[in-house]
């Protein structure tokens, strides 16, 4: 027998022993638990009780936030990713509820999926007074309150007697800030405002600052809006932080931006990347709007 014979029994024997081993090649898939967390997009905390769903596969979160999508099924226990993306849900009471296109992979772990909580359903005020680090009452200052309800900020300019009231802000997670030209800026952080609040607000001079405001949209790698999205600029625990929660078409106000320079960062409900500083430098000009969209990007394979 030739060798170019003994080549193909060869093959043909080794196709049926690995057919019967395996089931037949066309029926040979990868497959994997498709497993990760779900975060408070504010807070970075995972979240119990969240119903996600991927194709027809549904589970409902401890309180550690993990969820493996895998099928209650002994002949087809695993999602099998396609190639195009899968759409997803996820879903929380106190939450806006989240759906959306991913690129899941084969075995993908450590997904993180977040969530936008929304705002309470009581309303507070806040009122207080502006002045420099001297004790001067200052008048002119720009007051802003930024919160996870959707939308515009709150704004109000601080009058003759340095004084600003805001009369109807929704509770929850809440960040003030303010500024004017000529001065450092002032905020609070990240707080919870759950009463009544009065705050003190205490700028320092500085002739060489001057600040614009950024704007924009955000939106998925099709063109999908990426409503509640989180956007952040400085550092929290500092002077010169501030927050804003996009509305539910994914547009996005941050006033008070120094000139020059700027880094935000943003994160967007659902499961895709965030969107770091590093690939977000703002270029802010005084007194003007400058406009910044960002296109966030879904989880990628493993």
């Amino acid at each position: 027998m030739s060798k170019m014979g003994k080549k193909i029994i060869l093959v043909i024997i080794l196709s049926i022993t690995l057919g019967g081993c395996f089931g037949g090649f066309p029926e040979v898939k990868k497959v994997g638990i498709i497993e990760g967390y779900v975060k408070d997009i504010l807070t970075n905390q995972t979240l119990g009780q969240v119903t996600i769903r991927v194709q027809d596969v549904t589970f409902v979160t401890d309180n550690d936030g993990y969820f493996p999508l895998v099928r209650d099924s002994e002949t087809q226990p695993y999602i099998i990713p396609k190639a195009s993306g899968d759409g997803y849900s996820m879903k929380k009471d106190g939450y806006y509820g989240e759906t959306g296109v991913s690129v899941f992979s084969y075995g993908q772990k450590n997904l993180i999926g977040y969530l936008t909580p929304k705002a309470s359903d009581k309303i507070y005020s806040i009122n207080g007074v502006a002045r420099d680090n001297t004790g001067k009452i200052l008048e002119g200052v720009t007051v802003i309150v930024n919160g996870v309800f959707s939308g515009e900020s709150f704004k109000k300019v601080t009058d003759s007697n340095g004084v600003f009231v805001f009369d109807k802000i929704p509770g929850g997670n809440i960040n003030i800030y303010a500024f004017k030209d000529g001065y450092t800026a002032y905020s609070t952080g990240r707080i919870n405002l759950s009463s009544n609040k009065e705050v003190s607000v205490e700028i320092r001079e500085d002739t060489t600052i001057k600040y614009g405001t950024i704007k924009g949209g955000i939106s998925g790698f099709n063109k999908e809006l990426c409503g509640h999205s989180l956007v952040v600029w400085g550092q929290e625990g500092s002077k010169e932080y501030q927050f804003t929660v996009a509305d539910t078409n994914g547009k996005y106000t941050l006033y008070g931006i120094p000139e020059g320079k700027s880094q935000i960062s943003v994160k967007s409900p659902g499961m895709y990347q965030p969107s770091p500083g590093s690939e977000n430098i703002v270029a802010v000009t005084a007194g003007a709007i400058t406009l910044h969209d960002v296109q966030m990007q879904y989880i990628k394979g493993e």
